[in-house]
């Protein structure tokens, strides 16, 4: 979640969307693993692609266009809020943590959850 929100401070955005946790989760080796399994790269987007793809997405979408600002160390400032549908993803990600009878809640049940909502951007 802290990568995911640095790169929405970084791209100018208010808040947690699901698609800056997509942005986030590719830089898990777990989730990106995932995601190059269900896309194999002759099939799919490769990992990078699919970055350049959310983020542009996000400056399309976004209220305020921005240039996205260099990435910097990480943030001490306020946590970001989510926005409604990343809310319902991490819901998500807690059922697929709770059917699969895991410990603890992973970046691949984060990814299953982004997954699973059709609605939202990522």
């Amino acid at each position: 979640v802290k990568v995911s929100e640095d790169e929405a401070r970084r791209l100018g955005q208010r808040s947690l969307g699901t698609e800056t946790l997509l942005l986030g989760l590719l830089s898990e080796p777990v989730a990106a693993e995932l995601l190059e399994t269900a896309f194999p790269q002759d099939s799919g987007p490769s990992r990078e692609a699919l970055g350049i793809a959310v983020e542009a997405r996000i400056l399309q979408d976004s209220d305020t266009p921005t240039t996205p600002k260099k990435r910097r160390g990480r943030s001490k400032q306020v946590p970001l809020p989510f926005t409604p549908m990343a809310e319902r993803a991490f819901l998500r990600a807690e059922e697929e943590q709770a059917e699969m009878q895991h410990d603890r809640l992973e970046p691949a049940h984060l990814l299953l959850g982004l997954l699973h909502d059709t609605r939202g951007g990522a």
